[in-house]
């Protein structure tokens, strides 16, 4: 019989760990239960004094543990190590352990813009260090200037995001590019951030619909992105077939609290209260679970605030969330938010985070106006895939204010 991954595991033989290593490549990267007993390995290489095999353990914790949650500290101690291992043995790590590597490193950014008590020099460091191995993997600047352009997104700085997203375009896109469904997201962010939501609505409507196979974060972060755009551009069903569509991934995962605020945010300014009261209940102990990272916790709890503040005014003085009154709730969690988004402006050196959460939490209620619709753009990088099943209807068509 052969033993899978779970059998009684001996942490003192070196070949009973590399073979039980060897055989985690055909079981689901998902699995919890998994990632603990690669964690037994890792132990186990350690007491056995075989550094290649705890360095090959780590790099495919790398692979897995993104998906499950994990101390950030965890996370980094794991990370320096291989890169310990790297600079030490770098003529014996090959491209697949160093792209692993490199995609831990990405995660890792994207966390430490997250947690405004990581300094801007930590998170500079940490693109240097990037840079330097996708140089020795013998990889092209694509993903390095999407990095920076996304990391410019974070803090705030819009003009040298639009510098790197131009240079990212003048380069090939290579194995640590970001699929379709993330690229485009990152261009809606850019394009909202200018107010050129026709734009974006141009992108996302090329962009949905198209089929990505191993991205944990499509479709979902792309139709949560796309819903205000959408409905500005005269879209509004599009955009509730997107809300739809989007909201079991988010509640799937433990670390969308940001882009399942700005879907309850959607709800409140497009005049479905009610619905988003329902959906900001359901959600409220995930976000309790995992109250980090600090950044998407200040966004949902903008979005929270918005819906507190409208069930207030739409669903009279004692409507109540999760047992509390809307209008205390509303106070709370703008004040909250508020203060994460000071501590954010003072680690970025500027009043970006401040200015986008204060328009979020004062943002009137749509009247139901549109601006002109742009033709989506072609994709060069994407094929089309099967139309995503029809899944329960969720949000009702919004009464549009007469003219």
């Amino acid at each position: 019989m052969t033993l899978g991954p779970h059998a009684p595991l001996d942490t003192r033989s070196a070949r009973a760990l590399r073979a039980r290593l060897d055989r985690f490549a055909r079981y689901d990267p998902r699995s919890r239960e998994d990632l603990v007993h690669l964690e037994e390995i890792i132990l186990g290489a350690a007491l056995c004094a075989d550094e290649q095999l705890e360095f090959d353990a780590r790099t495919q914790w790398i692979a897995t543990s993104y998906m499950h949650a994990r101390a950030s500290d965890v996370h980094r101690e794991n990370l320096r190590w291989c890169l310990r291992h790297v600079e030490e043995h770098h003529d014996g790590v090959d491209d697949r352990a160093l792209v692993r590597i490199l995609h831990a490193i990405k995660r890792m950014i994207d966390s430490s813009t997250g947690d405004p008590d990581t300094p801007r020099s930590e998170i500079q460091e940490l693109i240097g260090t990037y840079r330097e191995l996708r140089i020795r993997a013998g990889l092209g600047g694509h993903s390095e200037q999407e990095l920076r352009m996304e990391v410019a997104l974070d803090l705030g700085d819009v003009p040298e995001a639009l510098y790197r997203q131009g240079l990212a375009e003048d380069e090939v896109p290579d194995a640590l590019s970001a699929c379709t469904g993330c690229a485009a997201a990152d261009a809606i962010r850019m394009e909202e951030a200018m107010g050129r939501f026709a734009h974006a609505a141009a992108i996302a409507a090329g962009a949905l619909g198209v089929q990505w196979s191993g991205c944990r974060s499509q479709p979902h972060d792309l139709q949560a992105l796309s819903l205000m755009s959408l409905s500005l551009t005269g879209r509004h069903d599009l955009a509730l077939e997107c809300a739809e569509a989007a909201w079991t991934g988010l509640c799937d995962s433990a670390f969308a609290h940001g882009l399942a605020g700005r879907l309850l945010l959607w709800c409140a300014w497009s005049g479905q209260t009610r619905r988003a009261v329902d959906l900001l209940e359901e959600y409220l102990p995930i976000l309790e679970d995992n109250p980090r990272p600090v950044g998407e916790r200040m966004r949902f709890l903008t979005g929270a605030a918005v819906v507190a503040r409208r069930a207030a005014e739409d669903l009279g003085p004692d409507a109540a969330i999760g047992g509390a009154r809307a209008g205390f709730l509303a106070r709370r969690w703008s004040d909250e938010a508020r203060g994460l988004a000071a501590r954010f402006d003072e680690r970025n050196g500027s009043e970006a985070e401040g200015r986008r959460t204060d328009a979020a939490l004062t943002f009137p209620a749509w009247d139901g106006s549109t601006i002109e619709a742009l033709p989506a753009p072609t994709l060069g990088r994407a094929a089309r895939g099967r139309p995503t099943p029809r899944r329960p209807r969720l949000f009702g068509r919004r009464h549009r204010p007469q003219d």
